[in-house]
């Protein structure tokens, strides 16, 4: 009885780790918030969720977005230039003449050794990332990973952006995403990357949360992750309008 009941016990842990996510390694070797110690936090001259904010507020804080945005390119490049075992050159990514995918792929092997288990991020959520959370938060002191997802964002972003004239930076305030529509969506009032080709009808790109949700799905599902470089070639290959 006692070996059914260890074996039962062990099926109902490989289920729960299903749900918390699979550990890729037995242990992490790599230690994020020993790495993000010195990292400088983006903070928003205006932290908060986009409703507790005035219009102004917002407008401010994209302004102050465009004005730090290659220096915290510089910042992301170096730290994940930086690091021993995954070294990323990030200088691709803004070369549109230049594939992205090489740096694409070594962002993932980089997230894959330095994100920890859930239990280690801010704001631990089971399934989702806490995207609420995420957008009132001042992203520094213990919610420091919150800047380098911001960050992480920007660059992915950037990539986007050179290779695709139609897409640019800019707050998402778009009618059909506000509340005024049956389902208000969360990046209403956010910076966003917004499709301006004629047939887009306003489509926007929440970067930041693209790479938040990445770094959190990471150690959550048993399946692999969509890759990164097939995700935005898919978006650089389709024809502009």
């Amino acid at each position: 009885m006692k070996f059914f009941q260890r074996a039962l016990e062990r099926r109902k842990a490989k289920r729960l780790d299903v749900i918390h996510g699979p550990e890729r390694k037995p242990k992490y070797p790599n230690d994020l918030r020993l790495l993000l110690a010195s990292y400088p936090p983006n903070v928003q001259r205006h932290p908060g969720a986009p409703s507790s904010l005035t219009d102004a507020e917002i407008d401010d804080n994209f302004d102050q977005f465009l004005l730090v945005r290659d220096d915290r390119l510089r910042v992301v490049g170096e730290l994940l230039a930086a690091t021993k075992d995954v070294k990323v050159d990030v200088s691709p990514l803004l070369d549109p003449a230049q594939d992205p995918s090489g740096s694409l792929n070594a962002i993932e092997m980089w997230i894959d050794s330095y994100v920890p288990e859930r239990s280690r991020l801010p704001v631990s959520a089971m399934v989702n990332a806490p995207v609420y959370d995420f957008y009132a938060s001042r992203r520094d002191g213990a919610d420091i990973i919150f800047s380098l997802a911001v960050d992480l964002g920007l660059l992915v972003g950037e990539a986007l952006r050179l290779r695709r004239a139609h897409w640019q930076w800019g707050v998402d305030r778009h009618p059909s995403n506000g509340p005024a529509c049956d389902e208000p969506m969360n990046h209403f009032r956010r910076i966003v990357l917004i499709d301006q080709s004629p047939s887009s009808a306003g489509m926007v790109h929440e970067m930041d949360v693209v790479m938040l949700s990445t770094m959190y799905s990471w150690r959550s599902r048993s399946s692999a992750m969509p890759r990164l470089a097939h995700w935005l070639n898919g978006w650089i290959g389709a024809e502009d309008s």
